[in-house]
C-alpha cells in the first residue's frame, strides 16, 4: 500500500502565518496508547509523638487514568520510600505505598518517595516518577502520672495479747504504660501510717519496699498509705508522685476453749458415723481420745487452751478387698486429720476408700410420668375415626387400640387420635426438627441416701410398638429425621422425614 505524503498549507493572516498539516492517510506506527509517566504524592505533612507509630501514606497516578489499560498497569508500578532528614529511624514497608516508623526522639523528620513503572507488554521503556517529600514533626510525649495500688482492705482476727501480722503489698502499682513512656519506671515506694486505734504505736517493716509488714496488737481500724514516684518528671503539670490507702481491721478472736465437739459424717451422703475414733492433740501436746456416739458426735474436755495441733478421725469398719486384689479386708473409710484448729465445734467428713465404694449398697431410682401430666402435653393429631368416648376408638384399625377420643377444641375434636406426644416442626421449612416436648420426673435426692438415675434407659426401646417414648421418658436430643425406625420409634405408623409424610 502506498501512503500519500503530507501536504502543508501556509496562509498569511495579517502579520501571522497559519500552517496546516493535512493527513497522509497512513496508519499510526504506535501500537497503542502509552501509559505514564507515574506521578506520586507523599501526602500531607504530619505530626506525632515519641514512641507512637507514624504512618506515611503515598498515592500513585498512572495517566491517562481514563484508560483501563493504564488502570490495570498500576499493579506493576513499584514504590520506594527513603528518609532524607531527621534522626535515623527504621522504616517499615519502604517498598510499599504505605510505610511506618516509630520515632525514639523528638525532632523534624523528612521522607521522600518515588515510583518506578517497569517495562511491560504495554510499556516499552522504564519510567520513573519525580521524588515527592513529606515532613513529620515529632514531639516528646507527656506521660500520664503513675498508678499507686495499696491493695484491698483487709480484715484480721487475733486473741488478746497475740500480735497479728499483716502484709502490705503494692505490687499492683505501676508507671505509665502509654506509647512513648516505655522508659518511665517507678523509682520509690513509701508506706506510711495514717491512723491507728488508741494505745497502738505500730512500726512498718520495709516501709521503702514494694511489700511491707506490720504487727498489730490493738483491736480496731488501721489506715496505711502507699506513695509511689516514677522517673517521668513533672513536665506540663504532670504529677510524678501518687498515693493510695487501705484499711486493715483487727477484731478480737475468742481463745480456743478447753472443750471440743467433733461430728463425723460420710463425705458422700452426709450420714452420721457412729463408733469413729477421735484423737485430739491440744496446744500443750496433750493427747485426748473419744469415740463418736450414735449421732456421730464425740465431746472432749480438759483440753489446753489454745490452738489444737491436730484432730484425727479413723473408723474400724472393714470391707472385702477389690476383685483382683490380694484377699483380705480393707478399711471402709479413709482416716482424716485436721491441723491447727481453734473452735468449739468441728465437722469431719470421711471419704470412702475404693474398696468401701465398691461394697457400698446403692439403689436404682425409676420414675414414670403420671397419666394426668401425660394427657396435658401436646399430642399428635392424626384423626382416625368418629367417637364420643375413648372406648369408641378401640375398634379403629389405624389406632391398634392406642387411640383416645379427642375432647379438646382442635381439628380432631370428636375424632380418635393416637395417644402419643407431638414432635416440634421446623419454623423455616417442612423438615421435622427432631425435638420433642417431654416431661421427666426426677425426685429430689435426700442427702442421707445413695441413689443413681439410669440415664441410659431414656434411650431404650419403647415398651410397646405404638409408644412414641421409651417408658414415657425421652431426651430432646432424640432425632426423628429419618431415624425413627433405627431408634424403634414409630410416631405416625411409619418413619417420616417431613410433614408432607405426616398429614394432619
Amino acid at each position: 500500500m502506498r501512503c500519500h505524503r503530507s501536504v502543508f498549507a501556509i496562509q498569511a493572516i495579517g502579520s501571522f502565518f497559519l500552517v496546516a498539516i493535512l493527513g497522509t492517510g497512513c496508519p499510526s506506527s504506535t501500537p497503542g496508547k502509552k501509559c505514564g509517566p507515574p506521578i506520586v504524592k507523599a501526602g500531607d505533612d504530619l505530626t506525632g509523638n515519641v514512641g507512637e507509630t507514624i504512618i506515611l501514606r503515598g498515592s500513585l497516578q498512572l495517566p491517562p487514568e481514563d484508560q483501563q489499560v493504564c488502570v490495570s498497569e498500576k499493579d506493576s508500578v513499584t514504590f520506594l520510600w527513603e528518609q532524607n532528614g531527621g534522626p535515623d529511624v527504621t522504616l517499615n514497608g519502604a517498598n510499599q505505598r504505605q510505610a511506618d516508623f516509630v520515632p525514639q526522639q523528638a525532632g523534624s523528620y523528612s521522607f521522600r518517595c518515588k515510583a518506578t513503572y517497569p517495562v511491560t507488554t504495554v510499556n516499552e521503556t522504564t519510567q520513573v516518577s519525580h521524588w515527592d517529600t513529606v515532613k513529620v514533626e515529632v514531639a516528646n510525649v507527656v506521660c500520664p502520672s503513675p498508678v499507686a495500688e495499696a491493695g484491698e482492705n483487709q480484715s484480721l482476727a487475733t486473741m488478746a495479747g497475740v500480735p497479728a501480722t499483716v502484709t502490705l503489698n503494692g505490687s499492683a502499682s505501676h508507671a505509665a504504660t502509654s506509647a512513648g513512656c516505655h522508659e518511665v519506671s517507678l523509682s520509690t515506694y513509701t508506706w506510711n501510717k495514717i491512723s491507728e486505734p488508741a494505745g497502738s504505736n505500730v512500726n512498718i517493716t520495709d516501709a521503702d519496699k514494694v511489700s511491707a509488714t506490720v504487727d498489730l496488737t490493738e483491736f480496731g481500724d488501721y489506715v496505711f498509705q502507699l506513695e509511689v514516684t516514677d522517673t517521668g518528671g513533672t513536665d506540663n503539670g504532670r504529677a510524678d508522685t501518687i498515693s493510695d490507702t487501705l484499711t486493715v481491721s483487727l477484731a478480737e478472736r475468742s481463745p480456743c476453749e478447753d472443750s471440743l465437739t467433733v461430728s463425723v459424717i460420710e463425705a458422700a451422703g452426709g450420714q452420721a458415723i457412729a463408733g469413729a475414733h477421735v484423737t485430739v492433740v491440744d496446744a500443750n501436746d496433750g493427747v485426748h481420745n473419744q469415740d463418736t456416739d450414735a449421732s456421730g458426735q464425740a465431746t472432749l474436755s480438759g483440753l489446753a487452751v489454745g490452738t489444737r495441733k491436730s484432730i484425727t478421725v479413723a473408723v474400724d469398719d472393714k470391707v472385702p478387698a477389690l476383685p483382683g486384689a490380694p484377699a483380705g479386708d480393707r478399711p471402709k473409710y479413709e482416716a482424716t486429720t485436721l491441723l491447727n484448729h481453734c473452735s468449739g465445734e468441728v465437722t469431719v467428713p470421711l471419704m470412702m476408700t475404693a474398696s468401701g465404694r465398691a461394697n457400698h449398697q446403692t439403689g436404682i431410682l425409676t420414675a414414670k410420668v403420671p397419666q394426668s401430666i401425660f394427657d396435658m402435653l401436646p399430642h399428635s393429631h392424626k384423626c382416625a375415626g368418629n367417637c364420643s368416648v375413648d372406648s369408641d376408638c378401640d375398634a379403629v384399625s389405624n389406632c391398634n387400640g392406642t387411640c383416645y377420643c379427642e375432647q379438646a377444641a382442635n381439628e380432631c375434636q370428636g375424632l380418635c387420635t393416637p395417644n402419643s406426644l407431638l414432635p416440634f416442626f421446623s419454623m423455616g421449612g417442612s423438615n421435622v426438627s427432631g425435638q420433642m416436648r417431654v416431661a421427666i420426673v426426677i425426685p429430689m435426692f435426700a442427702l442421707d441416701n445413695f441413689s443413681r438415675f439410669p440415664v441410659g434407659k431414656l434411650f431404650s426401646r419403647p415398651p410397646t410398638d405404638s409408644a412414641i417414648l421409651p417408658g414415657n421418658l425421652a431426651s430432646d436430643d432424640t432425632f426423628l429425621n429419618g431415624l425413627a425406625s433405627v431408634l424403634g420409634i414409630d410416631p405416625y405408623d411409619g418413619p417420616c422425614d417431613s410433614i408432607d409424610d405426616c398429614p394432619n
